[in-house]
């Protein structure tokens, strides 16, 4: 039995991309499916939705800066860990949860992506927290592409 607990993308209308959490991929862990129509889509829905298991709510809040990253891989799956990992690094180093303001994927053999992130301060005030997730694991890791849809799975330890 699936259980599902569907977010942005079922609740935006006319959205490009979205995410759902899916609980029959990991007991203990948090299971993820993305869905757009870009690779870009796919990847931001996967930031998003890892902020959202780690925060119930995102207030309004000023970012205390820009960052960007260049990653690069020989496949799209290890390129999303890595992705993700930087998202997980931040909140973990920095403190600071990195939302995407823009994020660029190049590559046919081979893969590069460059995004901005916003640095946001974890703040008590702006974030009701929820759990803290250490990894990207690669247990149902995927990314393919189905007609004119991507899509991503993926499980966070948490």
């Amino acid at each position: 039995m699936t259980h599902e607990r569907k977010t942005n993308g079922d609740r935006l209308p006319g959205t490009t991309r979205g995410y759902r959490f899916r609980a029959d991929f990991a007991v203990a862990d948090a299971g993820i499916e993305t869905w757009g129509h870009t690779l870009e889509d796919i990847f931001t829905a996967a930031a998003e939705a890892t902020i959202e298991v780690m925060a119930n709510e995102r207030r309004p809040q000023e970012p205390l800066r820009t960052e960007t990253i260049e990653l690069a891989s020989d496949s799209l799956d290890l390129l999303l860990v890595r992705f993700l990992d930087e998202i997980i690094y931040r909140k973990d180093a920095e403190r600071c949860f990195a939302e995407v303001a823009s994020l660029v994927i190049t590559g046919d053999d081979g893969f590069q992506l460059a995004a901005k992130l916003q640095l946001k301060p974890l703040d008590g005030a702006a974030y009701d927290f929820r759990v803290d997730v250490k990894a990207v694991t690669l247990h149902r890791l995927s990314v393919e592409r189905t007609g004119d849809v991507w899509r991503a799975t993926f499980v966070l330890d948490v």
